[in-house]
């Protein structure tokens, strides 16, 4: 073989190692290893996707089980009953008259809830109306205010009120008895101000410290110390009145959502107003006497009772000097030449201590000096 035959064939034979040998030898060696990576891509790939899923689940499973911790219990019938058993009170504890409460549907959506309905009927002015409706917005229970009717009745502040409140219940929900934690006074506790500690039977299921809020009876109160079964509390919270409660008296915690609902001091001022009142045409002054009328008596007004910093707060009006006097419970103060001192404050009445006698006004009335003898 001649010298340019063999390296013809060198190069052929190169050529041949190129184009076959080395793929196959690539292939043989780098070829497993390139596809354990593709697999390894594809398995972090798959586990990145159910990492996001099962995150997904487990913020779904979050809010299924804040939905059930809010939800009324489990089993229907006690669902309903401890619902209307809870409306009850509240009514009463906001002023509404003549009170009637029926249970309603239960409305079934197989495998998903259960709602059920209660029907409230009552003869309330608008501020109560008002008041029951902020409660039931603020307490942590699934239910809905879902059918309101009001009608006045005549030229009267009272009003016709038909209320529907829908409760949900969540399969899966805890099974409980109560509404909400209870638990019994242990001793009797006085309608004053400076009873502001009380001893419970059992603080089982309240929270171990405080803020919290409870009721007893037609009163709320602030929780603002546990020690054991002992508690510190502010009386008379939320425009409810100082009551005075007996050994064994229930007491329930309020759960709530909200200490204030936005623009409630607003609306409250606006329900005073009272808006269904018919409209009168302004009568014309009547004409000027020739004589220059005596100087009036010292007159205040009532004109309302507002809670301020938790604590209940009165204010008076002196239509002569147009003056406003702010005032607490225990506090005195000087007008027309003598010393009253304001003994308790409610909602619509104040107590007060008078040189001629205690005085108790309800809203918008007015406090008259006697005559001097």
């Amino acid at each position: 073989m001649q010298r340019r035959e063999k390296i013809l064939a060198a190069v052929a034979g190169g050529l041949i190692v190129v184009v076959w040998v080395v793929p196959w030898a690539y292939r043989t060696v780098y070829g497993p290893v390139l596809t354990r990576q593709e697999q390894l891509e594809q398995l972090r790939h798959k586990h990145a996707q159910a990492v996001r899923q099962l995150s997904q689940v487990n913020r779904s499973l979050a809010v299924v089980n804040r939905w059930r911790r809010l939800s009324l219990p489990a089993d229907v019938a006690d669902a309903q009953r401890l619902y209307q058993q809870w409306l009850t009170d509240m009514a009463l504890m906001c002023g509404w008259q003549e009170l009637r409460v029926v249970p309603g549907r239960r409305i079934v959506r197989s495998g998903q809830y259960t709602a059920v309905q209660v029907h409230l009927e009552a003869v309330a002015r608008l501020d109560q109306v008002a008041r029951l409706l902020s409660w039931l917005d603020r307490v942590a229970l699934a239910h809905r205010v879902a059918a309101l009717r009001v009608e006045p009745q005549g030229e009267t502040d009272q009003l016709r009120v038909r209320l529907t409140g829908e409760g949900l219940v969540l399969p899966g929900a805890p099974a409980r008895k109560r509404l909400f934690p209870e638990t019994r006074l242990q001793e009797p506790l006085a309608a004053a101000a400076e009873a502001h500690s009380l001893t419970v039977r059992s603080s089982e299921g309240f929270p171990q410290k405080g803020p919290f809020w409870i009721r007893i009876g037609q009163e709320v109160m602030q929780v603002r110390q546990v020690q054991g079964t002992r508690w510190q509390v502010r009386r008379a919270q939320h425009n409810t009145a100082l009551l005075a409660h007996g050994s064994g008296d229930r007491v329930q915690l309020l759960p709530l959502q909200s200490e204030t609902l936005p623009g409630e001091e607003l609306f409250h001022q606006l329900a005073q107003a009272w808006l269904f009142r018919p409209y009168r045409p302004p009568q014309a002054p009547p004409e000027r006497p020739s004589v220059a009328p005596p100087d009036p008596e010292p007159v205040v007004v009532f004109i309302a009772s507002v809670q301020k910093d938790e604590e209940p707060e009165v204010w008076f009006y002196e239509p002569r000097t147009r003056r406003r006097y702010v005032l607490r419970a225990g506090q005195k103060w000087q007008w027309a030449q003598s010393q009253l001192q304001v003994l308790s404050i409610q909602p619509d009445r104040v107590v007060l201590e008078t040189p001629w006698g205690q005085q108790s006004l309800e809203l918008g009335q007015s406090l008259q000096k006697p005559p001097s003898p």
